[in-house]
């Protein structure tokens, strides 16, 4: 899994099914379809904190 910058604001999260993020503030996102493996969440979390 890898984060892509689209936006100022705005990246993706390359998956099976890409996961949107948006980057309210410093400490805060929106997850956009989290996909469906039990796992994801775990994954997306680890990726978000060592990269926004």
């Amino acid at each position: 899994m890898e984060l892509v910058k689209v936006g100022e604001k705005t990246y993706y999260i390359k998956n099976p099914t890409n996961i949107g993020v948006y980057k309210i503030n410093d400490t805060d996102v929106y997850i956009i379809d989290s996909g469906n493996d039990k796992d994801a969440g775990k994954k997306i979390l680890k990726i978000i904190e060592a990269e926004v």
